[in-house]
Parts: C-alpha cells; sequence; structure tokens
C-alpha cells in the first residue's frame, strides 16, 4: 500500500478508534462503517477514483461509490461526524473542510 493511503489509513484508524486491520478488513459490523465511508471519501476527495480505491481496498468500484455517499448523508446529517473527518483531514494535510 502507497506511503500516502497508509498515512490516511492511519489517520482514519486514529480518530475512528478503529483498528486498521478491522479498517481494512471485510468485517461488515455496524460500528466499523462511519469510519471505512470516511476513508472511501477522503481518499476519494484526494483525487484517486473510485476504481483504484476499490483496487487498494479488495472492494468494487460500485461499494466505493456507495461509501462515499453515505460519507456524504453523514456529513450533512452529523457535526460529530463531520468534525471526525475535518480532524482527519487536517491530519494529513489536507484543508479542513470535507465537502
Amino acid at each position: 500500500m502507497a506511503r500516502i493511503i497508509q498515512e490516511v489509513v492511519d489517520a482514519v484508524a486514529e480518530e475512528f478508534m478503529i483498528h486498521k486491520r478491522d479498517l481494512l478488513g471485510r468485517y461488515r459490523f455496524q460500528f466499523l462503517l462511519p469510519g471505512r465511508f470516511a476513508l472511501y471519501k477522503i481518499l476519494w476527495l484526494r483525487g484517486n477514483s473510485y476504481a483504484d480505491i476499490g483496487r487498494w481496498m479488495d472492494r468494487d468500484h460500485s461499494s466505493i461509490m456507495h461509501g462515499c455517499r453515505r460519507a456524504d448523508y453523514m456529513l450533512d446529517k452529523h457535526q460529530w461526524y463531520r468534525t471526525k473527518v475535518d480532524n482527519v483531514m487536517i491530519k494529513i494535510g489536507m484543508k479542513g473542510d470535507s465537502q
């Protein structure tokens, strides 16, 4: 996994308090999804394609698209989620505005 992707994975895992193995794994537990969706969204905002993210995460591109849509919904509806995503973006050197 490229260094930049690993940096994003590390920041998301730390902010959402999820083990990296679980974040990248195939588990579908509810508590993992907000962090996983944030990971997809941030990688997409960095200019990566859905297909590339899917390849890196061992997922289909449509799963990545769905995760990004879910992240958008949560960013609009939940301030706590926006704060966590903004914190990750600041940690990795992106502007702190997730929209």
